[in-house]
């Protein structure tokens, strides 16, 4: 972003970077904020960098959590990484809508913290 900056008749040009609180320069859409609203999450795509450390393809992170499905159902923790919801692979948030859009009934996300082995495994429900 480019901003202008008016000091007493002096005026200086910037360029801006704008970055959410986690560093990410994505921009949520509009459809990702209903996603996020519905499970009561901050989410942002994992970057290559980390999966790669972390041994995956990709993956969903959760940022924070608020009240919604995810808190009031589960113990998940933030920071948790998604990889899969009911067995297909997620590594964006292209696939983690596809694969809760419109559905209906019991939910189980797998997935990893980055300092915490092992697997982990969550189920919620998206009744109601």
């Amino acid at each position: 972003v480019n901003v202008t900056v008016d000091r007493n008749g002096k005026k200086t040009d910037f360029s801006v970077t704008l970055n959410d609180r986690n560093g990410q320069r994505k921009i949520v859409s509009r459809e990702y904020r209903e996603l996020m609203s519905s499970l009561g999450a901050e989410l942002g795509e994992l970057d290559r960098e980390t999966a790669s450390r972390l041994g995956i393809e990709g993956g969903v992170k959760v940022n924070r959590l608020y009240p919604g499905k995810l808190r009031s159902q589960t113990n998940m923790k933030e920071g948790f990484i998604i990889i899969k919801v009911d067995g297909k692979s997620i590594r964006t948030m292209d696939d983690l809508d596809r694969a809760i859009s419109g559905k209906q009934g019991g939910v189980m996300m797998e997935g990893i913290y980055e300092n915490l082995k092992g697997k982990h495994y969550y189920a919620f429900g998206l009744d109601g």
